[in-house]
C-alpha cells in the first residue's frame, strides 16, 4: 500500500458541523507532509489519552531534523487539560516522534487557545496503540 500523501476528505465536527482540518504527518529530514489522516473522534480520543497519560512538563525540546515525525493534530472544539497544575484548552496537538535508536520518548506540544504553549512527555506505551493502528512505522521519511 503507499504510504506516501494521502488526500482526505475534509471531516465535520458533529458538534458544531464545522471543517476539521485533517491531522498532518511531517517527515522533518524531507521538509514535507508524508500523510494526512482524517482528524476523528478516535484521533481525538487518542490525543486526550496521551495527555491524560503524560507526565509532567518537559524541560526539553527538539523539533529538528534528528526528529523522525511530527504529527499535527487541530483539536476542534479546543480539549480541555487539565495536568501538572495547568488548566487550559488545547487548540492543536503536536506528536513529536524522536529518530528510530533515539533513546527519547516522544513528546507532546500542546497550543492552548490563549498564549501558553507546553510541552509534555509522553511514552512509547501510550502510543503504541495508535502507532500501529495507523501503520505509521511504515512511513518512509528520509
Amino acid at each position: 500500500m503507499n504510504r506516501d500523501v494521502e488526500p482526505v476528505s475534509p471531516a465535520r465536527s458533529p458538534r458544531e458541523g464545522a471543517f476539521v482540518p485533517p491531522v498532518q504527518i511531517y517527515a522533518p529530514a524531507l521538509d514535507k507532509v508524508i500523510r494526512t489522516l482524517p482528524n476523528t473522534q478516535d484521533i481525538r480520543g487518542s490525543a486526550e489519552a496521551w495527555l491524560n497519560a503524560a507526565g509532567g512538563l518537559s524541560p526539553r525540546l527538539r523539533l529538528q531534523e534528528e526528529s523522525r515525525l511530527v504529527l499535527r493534530i487541530p483539536m476542534h472544539p479546543p480539549l480541555p487539560v487539565s495536568k501538572a497544575g495547568l488548566t487550559f484548552h488545547c487548540r492543536e496537538l503536536f506528536l513529536l516522534i524522536p529518530a528510530p535508536g533515539a533513546k527519547e520518548n516522544p513528546q507532546l506540544l500542546a497550543f492552548s487557545t490563549g498564549e501558553g504553549t507546553y510541552v509534555f512527555e509522553c511514552t512509547w506505551d501510550t502510543l503504541r496503540p495508535f502507532w500501529n493502528q495507523y501503520s505509521l512505522g511504515e512511513l518512509t521519511y528520509h
